[in-house]
């Protein structure tokens, strides 16, 4: 049923292994433009590079299925979106926190990874047929990991959050930078968004890039969205995949 008043089919689940699975099926269809598929839970989550992803009932899951005229080299410019997207919608939620961004698209709460995306590329014969952005919010719960901080919602709201409120003032948001970055020379202004909201220029940063790790310092992004980094021995490095530590 459309979740009024933003205009999105919202198929609502209980448990799931993954909202990616229903969402690309329905992609595939060519029927899924501003469609999401929400979970109570899912069973079966990862985030990026296959690592699993702790879903309990409790905390935001769901999976936006947009169908933009665009061709498919700028698929990856979603990223960015997202993350300024997610980060714009908590930000009016916690006035005053401290929201920042770390490159692609892992939103960080006082620290904490407290919202990502997984995204994916639906493309037939060479074109961008659908994105599908996979989002995990931490509102009630946070997985303790070994390697990283995370944090959640309730740590920073008074109220009890309804995580379909949540959920509205996501799309809402997302309309609204979709119409942003959709107009001429609108990834731009996106990717101004993020820079606001990423590391200072020159601050360190290590990637991981497969076995390898590369460290130095952050010099910004590349018009299509690449980080860029200087290392110690004044190597200009332009990374479109890769993991950033810490």
């Amino acid at each position: 049923m459309p979740l009024d008043p933003t205009g999105w089919t919202v198929h609502r689940l209980g448990s799931v292994s993954s909202t990616m699975t229903p969402a690309r099926d329905a992609a595939r269809t060519g029927e899924a433009d501003r469609t999401v598929f929400v979970a109570r839970e899912q069973i079966g989550g990862h985030g990026r590079h296959g690592r699993s992803w702790s879903s309990p009932p409790g905390n935001l899951y769901f999976t936006a299925v947009l169908c933009p005229d665009l061709p498919a080299r700028r698929a990856g410019e979603c990223s960015l979106l997202m993350s300024v997207v997610l980060a714009d919608a908590l930000a009016a939620l916690i006035p005053g926190a401290e929201l920042r961004l770390k490159w692609p698209n892992d939103v960080l709460l006082s620290g904490g990874k407290v919202a990502g995306l997984l995204p994916e590329a639906v493309i037939d014969a060479g074109a961008l047929k659908a994105l599908l952005l996979g989002i995990g919010v931490n509102v009630g719960h946070k997985p303790d990991l070994p390697d990283r901080a995370t944090s959640r919602l309730a740590d920073y709201v008074a109220e009890d959050l309804n995580l379909d409120d949540l959920l509205t003032r996501i799309l809402r948001t997302l309309d609204r930078w979709c119409d942003v970055w959709l107009d001429d020379d609108g990834f731009s202004r996106v990717r101004d968004a993020w820079l606001a909201l990423g590391p200072a220029i020159g601050s360190p940063v290590s990637v991981k890039l497969g076995d390898n790790r590369i460290d130095g310092a952050f010099q910004g992004l590349g018009d299509d969205g690449a980080l860029r980094i200087l290392e110690p021995d004044g190597t200009q490095r332009r990374i479109l995949a890769g993991e950033v530590l810490g």
